[in-house]
């Protein structure tokens, strides 16, 4: 990463930082759906928050009990209020959250009430930083995506054009939620085709985090999140070994190309 490269993303993770924000709900003793109280306050914090991003759900509980079954409680929690603000009168992005489950490991005591919370962190959608890996991109009609699908034959391969990630990060950028809402309703459309999710890198760097398996895991589960059956997908990552040009890339324009997630169809 060149030194431009690297203060860009410096900056960028400074401006996200300063412009995260947090809710917290409380719960009851071993209850994991926010208490009365909480769930007013919740619906009078939406009223005002529309078009903000979510980029995590934390939940913790207390330390009564043991700690396996408190890492459960904390997800359960946090599954109650992640279908609170998808229930939400207010369009919210949640494409890239991420889920923190943290039990009992930040808790102060044993029957601190407010240890048993699921704290929301977001943002306003128009603070998050442009992704470093992007370029300009092409707007694309939406209409030319379900044409090549509605063509595409079995064993067909078509790119997810302009659906870009924050840097080393299988995070969607919020530019990039219409694109696998595209895909979303041509699977809704299409009830009978099944594909599979396939992620690439570029360069010839050796792969950090599995990020290309990753980034195809996470358009697999916001389609799972959104109704489709798992039994119509799968996902697999393939690294830099299937570019689109050859390695070492000639251009930015080229690893852009390389740098990508594909659908195959496997059954139409």
């Amino acid at each position: 990463m060149n030194r431009y490269m690297l203060s860009a993303l410096c900056l960028g993770t400074c401006l996200m930082l300063q412009a995260q924000e947090k809710f917290t709900l409380y719960f009851d003793f071993n209850k994991d759906v926010p208490n009365q109280k909480s769930v007013a306050r919740f619906t009078e914090w939406v009223k005002s928050k529309e078009g903000i991003a979510i980029d995590a759900l934390e939940g913790d509980a207390d330390k009564t009990g043991n700690n396996y079954y408190n890492i459960d409680l904390s997800e359960r929690r946090i599954k109650a209020v992640k279908n609170l603000l998808e229930s939400s009168s207010i369009q919210l992005d949640m494409s890239a959250t991420e889920i923190h489950p943290f039990g009992e490991s930040r808790s102060t005591s044993r029957y601190n009430a407010k240890d048993r919370r699921v704290v929301i962190i977001f943002r306003k959608a128009e603070d998050v930083p442009p992704a470093i890996e992007s370029i300009p991109a092409k707007k694309d009609d939406p209409e030319d995506f379900k044409k090549q699908v509605n063509n595409a034959k079995v064993g067909d391969k078509i790119r997810l054009k302009n659906l870009y990630f924050f840097n080393n990060s299988d995070a969607f950028v919020p530019e990039s939620t219409k694109v696998i809402r595209e895909l979303l309703e041509v699977m809704q459309n299409n009830p009978t085709i099944k594909i599979d999710i396939q992620g690439h890198i570029c360069c010839e760097v050796k792969e950090r985090d599995g990020v290309s398996k990753k980034r195809a895991l996470a358009v697999y589960n916001f389609l799972v999140r959104n109704g489709i059956d798992k039994t119509r997908l799968a996902y697999h990552s393939f690294g830099s070994s299937r570019p689109v040009y050859p390695l070492p890339e000639k251009s930015e324009a080229e690893a852009d190309a390389n740098r990508r997630v594909e659908i195959e169809i496997i059954e139409r």
